[in-house]
């Protein structure tokens, strides 16, 4: 995008909703099925780190949010067991793996799994190459947990499909923890962001609207949301 563009969107609000509804439209198409979305994150990770994690700010304020509401919701207690979809290379992993007392992680992207294995000594986690799209869900998690993965989901039907198969698997009481990036605010706040369930905070109340959960907590920020649910 050239900074004339970028000028001109800043200034006229509807051009920054078309731009973003422009923009998921064509996310939708490139990504919309599971080998594609494997192949982008496969070119994603021959450069290790490719989200910059690693460098902590913002990114790792996010995760501090995560944690803070997982201790908040079991009072400092651990969760017996724990399913972590989208590890991508154990940075996160790191972080949450003192909150269990077993953690499976897990992610599409193979090369990402093998340099999370390879990241420490695991004491308590275990890793595997998986897919939410086709891969069944573990039985008896007490938490699933997803950061940054559902937003890869540009299609409604897609994201419903990850929905109820996520809720089902979730035992009664069981957690489930979203953290979704969010969108440019002038597309956020628009019908379109919510017909096409587009950003973290349309992604949260997509869920909310499930009657099988309860939101526990969710805090947003100028970054992301991130909301935490129980199983009825």
């Amino acid at each position: 995008m050239t900074n004339s563009v970028r000028r001109l969107l800043g200034k006229i609000p509807l051009l920054r909703s078309l731009y973003g509804f422009g923009l998921s439209f064509r996310q939708s198409l490139a990504l919309g099925s599971g080998k594609s979305m494997g192949r982008y994150l496969d070119d994603l990770f021959q450069t290790p780190d490719p989200w910059n994690y690693a460098e902590g700010g913002e990114t790792w304020q996010r995760f501090e949010t995560a944690l803070g509401l997982l201790k908040q919701a079991k009072q400092n207690e651990l969760f017996e067991c724990a399913f972590e979809i989208g590890c991508a290379e154990g940075i996160f992993t790191e972080k949450l793996a003192p909150l269990c007392t077993r953690l499976l992680s897990a992610d599409i992207c193979r090369s990402a799994v093998e340099r999370a294995q390879n990241r420490r000594a695991w004491t308590n986690v275990n890793f595997m190459v998986w897919d939410l799209r086709s891969s069944p869900i573990p039985e008896n998690m007490q938490l699933i947990l997803l950061m940054d993965v559902l937003e890869l989901f540009f299609r409604r039907r897609d994201l419903r499909k990850a929905k109820d198969k996520l809720v089902n698997a979730m035992p009664r009481r069981g957690f489930l923890l979203l953290c979704n990036s969010r969108q440019i605010r002038s597309f956020e706040n628009t019908l379109w962001s919510k017909w096409l369930i587009r950003g973290g905070k349309r992604i949260s109340e997509f869920f909310a609207r499930d009657p099988r959960l309860e939101v526990i907590a969710s805090e947003t920020s100028d970054l992301c949301v991130t909301t935490l649910f129980r199983r009825k």
